[in-house]
């Protein structure tokens, strides 16, 4: 089954160098195809799209895999009602807290970079089951987008990022947010 996710960062709440770990907060949404949840419109007054609580259908079950935290590893989509199309397209959200861990690297302070990865897959099934991939395209890797601009305190913009994910070994490669075009 393929899983479309988009992350959203809506801030960073705290950076500890000391446990290498950074506290994050957004929104995840999720779409697949579901084909037991398809259905004739005209069969039932024209109704094409239905609304029902995310906890009553199957949902993937997605899972921080380098959580800091042993209480917040899964990432739950409970918080929003779903929304559900005749033709079994499920659109799920919801929010999350992470405490991830990082490998922070000062040495090269002021001028340094970090890169701390979010590792989210299904922790049920294995990607030949459930397999993640980008909105914009089925093709395209999982991408995270930041609703800030990190670089600034006045302006407030979104920044658009990349989140590079090996396939076969279910990690997470590298973020980049070198890749504006989806800045406002």
């Amino acid at each position: 089954m393929m899983v479309q996710v988009y992350l959203m960062i809506n801030h960073i709440e705290k950076v500890d160098e000391h446990e290498q770990t950074m506290l994050l907060h957004g929104i995840l949404w999720a779409s697949w195809f579901d084909e037991y949840l398809q259905w004739n419109p005209s069969e039932y007054n024209r109704t094409s799209i239905i609304s029902i609580e995310a906890y009553k259908l199957w949902q993937p079950t997605f899972a921080l895999y380098n959580s800091a935290r042993s209480n917040g590893w899964f990432v739950y989509m409970n918080g929003v009602p779903a929304t559900v199309s005749s033709s079994g397209r499920v659109f799920a959200a919801g929010t999350f807290s992470f405490y991830v861990t990082c490998q922070f690297d000062f040495s090269d302070y002021p001028y340094d970079e970090q890169e701390c990865p979010i590792v989210l897959a299904d922790w049920m099934y294995d990607l030949s089951k459930v397999n993640l991939s980008d909105p914009i395209s089925a093709n395209a890797k999982p991408t995270i987008r930041l609703s800030f601009d990190p670089l600034s305190e006045t302006s407030k913009r979104h920044v658009a990022g990349r989140l590079d994910f090996d396939q076969e070994k279910s990690e997470v490669i590298s973020i980049d947010q070198s890749n504006n075009d989806f800045c406002n």
